[in-house]
């Protein structure tokens, strides 16, 4: 018989709260639990965390296949964002002596972070100025410059280290005016020996005389210590980090001889940033 009492169950009401709140805090459990686990550098804020180095600046995420984006793209919102690093370095670098270039290091943590293509457009971006400047590639290990600009590498940094050749046979003149390179040169079996060596000292001075800027594409810091080596013979580091790649653990090592003083006028670049929000002027903008 039916004697008017309601059904025990199913509860309708409450098995769609429960669903709804399911539905909900499930997935915002799980992207809160994947960002915690997350430790790689995403935003200003995470490098800022992690170490008292200053920023110089942030670099978009680049499209194009070539290297050379500011020559090639000038109007590109990569190639603005290069412009703004330029009116930055004054801040970020010693003034060299009366007279004297301006050397400035770029080198990252491991490879991947965009190092080569940050000292490739650096590079670029000043010497569409009045100012002349030479691009040398001090990473011994992977030689790469040369390609991006279609020069040889046969005669390089490392003939000359090695005592081999001149000066002037290893700086070749690029298809674009204030701009030559360096390049690497035949891998040598003692790398950083030749990089301790006294005539490296003597060819920046050499290069300080005859050009405005002086710009080392080094190895990564984190593998090798040839960058460390030099940092006393420089007017300025560029520490390049990239967005969603670079492990915020990376960066200890770095900040922990900026606390010592063993690095001076040091400035992390986040490079490869997506178009997000947040991020200065924004990257919308340009082709």
């Amino acid at each position: 018989k039916d004697y008017g009492q309601r059904p025990i169950g199913p509860n309708r009401p409450l098995n769609y709260l429960i669903g709804l709140l399911a539905g909900l805090i499930l997935p915002a459990g799980f992207i809160l639990l994947v960002n915690a686990l997350n430790t790689k550098v995403r935003s200003r804020q995470d490098i800022e965390k992690v170490t008292r180095i200053p920023m110089a600046g942030i670099a978009p995420h680049s499209k194009y296949e070539s290297n050379l984006v500011v020559l090639n793209k000038p109007k590109s919102s990569v190639s603005e964002a290069f412009r703004a690093l330029r009116s930055n370095l004054k801040f970020i670098a010693n003034a060299p002596a009366e007279g004297k270039g301006q050397v400035l290091a770029v080198t990252s943590s491991i490879g991947g972070e965009g190092k080569t293509f940050m000292a490739i457009n650096l590079a670029s971006v000043i010497s569409l100025g009045s100012d002349k400047v030479v691009l040398v590639g001090v990473d011994l290990r992977k030689p790469k410059i040369f390609n991006d600009f279609g020069l040889s590498n046969e005669i390089g940094l490392s003939n000359y280290l090695a005592g081999q050749v001149k000066q002037e046979e290893i700086i070749q003149r690029t298809a674009y005016n204030n701009l030559d390179v360096i390049s690497g040169g035949i891998v040598p079996p003692n790398p950083s020996e030749l990089i301790q060596g006294e005539n490296f000292e003597k060819l920046l001075e050499q290069l300080r005389t005859n050009y405005d800027y002086v710009i080392l594409d080094t190895p990564p810091i984190g593998l090798v210590a040839d960058a460390l080596q030099i940092m006393p013979l420089l007017d300025g580091v560029l520490y390049i980090t990239r967005f969603n790649y670079t492990q915020t653990d990376l960066l200890a090592f770095i900040d922990d001889q900026y606390k010592k003083g063993a690095v001076k006028n040091i400035s992390i670049i986040l490079n490869d940033v997506g178009q997000q929000k947040g991020y200065g002027y924004g990257y919308g903008y340009g082709y």
